[in-house]
């Protein structure tokens, strides 16, 4: 009995994980749809409406990253329901906070006043209003680091373990989004016709971006199909079958 019931949950969990596998399908499908469409902007002159380009605000491919945003608000607030560990809200306030930036180019507004009243120069092929939106996200980076990092050092062995994977993650956005964009002001300097730097870093920045948030997206979805999972609840889990043999 005990030989057939250990199958038989191995078989439940693959069940369980297919429409995560469906999820994240769907998701990158639909980014990889919102760059084809980008590509046709650059490059079919009769789809030439900006609604489609990836870069553009309030277009497809940034409405779908809101989507998302909103799905890891809530699905983080939900787990700190489920798991009644509320470590989990940090993460649901810093995606509420990109979502609103996002959605009402908080970095970019603000960015614009601090490089206005501080009489920022332009340094490096960055102008003004790009070091002041740099001053920002350094400053909302900072709060949400110490913020995720008191919950870290205060949360359980499940949250840390969750948090290692999001860092991943949320290191590899910042990349995309923060690090990338600064370089493509800096090459669009030196940028010379025939090389088309503009196009690849706007694919590399914005379509990267949404694939990466879409790993989030589908992360954060996962945590709530598996409130349980963890490495340790892994070994409890292994010992107790092996004390039933």
């Amino acid at each position: 009995m005990t030989d057939r019931s250990i199958p038989s949950s191995k078989h439940g969990m693959r069940l369980k994980l297919q429409p995560l596998a469906e999820i994240l399908l769907l998701l990158l499908l639909t980014d990889f749809l919102a760059i084809l469409a980008h590509f046709a902007f650059r490059l079919v002159p009769q789809f030439n409406s900006l609604y489609w380009a990836i870069s553009s605000d309030r277009g497809f491919g940034e409405t779908f990253q809101y989507i998302k945003e909103f799905w890891l608000v809530c699905s983080f607030a939900m787990l700190a329901r489920i798991r009644a560990e509320w470590a989990y809200l940090s993460f649901s306030l810093l995606f509420g906070y990109l979502l609103i930036d996002d959605a009402f180019f908080v970095h970019e507004q603000v960015g614009e006043w601090i490089a206005t009243t501080q009489n920022f120069q332009p340094v490096l092929g960055l102008r003004a209003v790009d070091l002041g939106e740099l001053v920002v996200v350094a400053s909302t980076g900072l709060f949400f680091l110490v913020l995720i990092g008191v919950s870290y050092w205060l949360g359980t062995q499940k949250f840390r373990w969750v948090c290692k994977r999001i860092f991943v993650l949320l290191g590899c956005l910042a990349f995309v989004g923060v690090v990338l964009d600064a370089l493509h002001i800096m090459m669009e300097v030196i940028n010379r016709p025939g090389i088309p730097l503009g196009f690849a870093f706007e694919l590399a920045e914005d379509g990267g971006e949404m694939i990466v948030m879409s790993l989030l997206c589908w992360y954060g979805i996962s945590l709530l199909k598996q409130p349980d999972l963890s490495p340790v609840r892994t070994n409890e889990v292994i010992v107790s079958s092996t004390s039933l043999k």
